[in-house]
């Protein structure tokens, strides 16, 4: 993190402009992702809270890329601009298990998750979704996942593992799960 304190205030703010394309996060200027790595950027902004926005510019292609981890914890708001997150797999040993492992507070809406396959091995009370394992107090719209395999040894859901309040609206959901 860039962290710039101001000596009048003790708010500490974040310099966006290495992990993202431009954008302030704000709802008329959110920060703008454009490649994988900016993606997976959001798990250094999680801690910004619920007003923070990002936007998808284009589809993101992992190539097939083996991801060490999806995003911990959002509670922002993610717009995909109608682009997906394809192709790409995640293995975990032990937790809730999605692009976003669990969102609190978060809207998502118009993001696709495609070609991907999510393996969880934990046996205990974890949940696994394509989008999110865990979603609390949160909105998903107008979303959806397709053409995905998850390999699970606990709970799942197709795109979303377990919802606590909240809603899914407009989103659906064709995956392989096993």
């Amino acid at each position: 993190f860039d962290v710039t304190i101001n000596s009048s205030s003790p708010n500490a703010t974040l310099s966006s402009s290495k992990y993202f394309a431009s954008g302030m996060g704000t709802e008329g200027s959110p920060y703008v992702i454009e490649n994988l790595q900016q993606f997976l950027n959001l798990e250094k902004f999680a801690g910004q809270g619920s007003s923070t926005c990002y936007v998808l510019h284009s589809n993101i292609e992992a190539s097939g890329q083996q991801l060490s981890q999806g995003i911990s914890s959002f509670s922002g708001t993610l717009d995909g601009n109608g682009n997906s997150l394809q192709n790409f797999t995640i293995t975990k040993q032990a937790g809730d298990l999605g692009v976003v492992d669990q969102l609190n507070g978060a809207t998502i809406r118009n993001l696709g998750i495609t070609s991907f396959t999510l393996t969880n091995n934990d046996t205990t009370s974890s949940f696994t979704g394509a989008l999110a394992g865990r979603a609390v107090n949160s909105t998903i719209e107008s979303s959806f996942a397709s053409n995905g395999f998850l390999n699970v040894n606990a709970n799942a859901g197709s795109l979303v593992g377990y919802l606590q309040g909240g809603a899914i609206r407009y989103s659906y959901a064709t995956n392989n799960i096993t």
